[in-house]
């Protein structure tokens, strides 16, 4: 039996190499803080827009306990899809998976815990985790087509603060 988390089409651009997973690396291109409280989130990038890859670009999202991730609510439709796999959220404890295709709206809220993945082919998606539990998440985005294979086509939803 084959396990897929995420993957997309290769277009001979990349190769093979391994990025070892250190949160005492300093900021920068791949160790970040994102947001402020309670927005704020660590995020680790294994496979980084910088990368010499085809269309992925992974990494891994720890977020502060009972806070959002992912925040203000944001979409990239047109050029990127987006899997979530979550870890460190045992059950019964939940983090929760946002998602909607309007601005100001989210058509599901999805309990997750670890080993739930959460596909987003389209529309706004934040997570929180509940109080005192971290929203964790390994994420794959796929880009559409090469030239979309970025970080900055995120629009953010102009309904929350953030």
């Amino acid at each position: 039996m084959h396990h897929f988390i995420g993957g997309s089409h290769f277009e001979d651009k990349g190769s093979f190499f391994i990025r070892k997973f250190d949160l005492s690396l300093p900021l920068g291109d791949i160790h970040q803080i994102h947001g402020v409280p309670p927005f704020r989130r660590e995020v680790f990038v294994t496979l980084a827009q910088q990368d010499e890859a085809s269309r992925l670009i992974c990494g891994i999202t720890f977020g502060e306990p009972g806070a959002w991730t992912s925040w203000p609510p944001h979409q990239h439709s047109k050029d990127l899809e987006e899997v979530y796999c979550y870890f460190d959220v045992p059950s019964p404890m939940k983090a929760f998976h946002y998602s909607g295709r309007e601005m100001g709206a989210f058509e599901h809220i999805h309990q997750v815990s670890t080993g739930d993945c959460v596909i987003v082919p389209e529309g706004y998606h934040p997570t929180c985790g509940m109080p005192g539990v971290s929203s964790c998440y390994f994420w794959v985005m796929a880009a559409h087509r090469l030239a979309s294979r970025r970080y900055d086509l995120a629009v953010n939803d102009p309904s929350y603060p953030g």
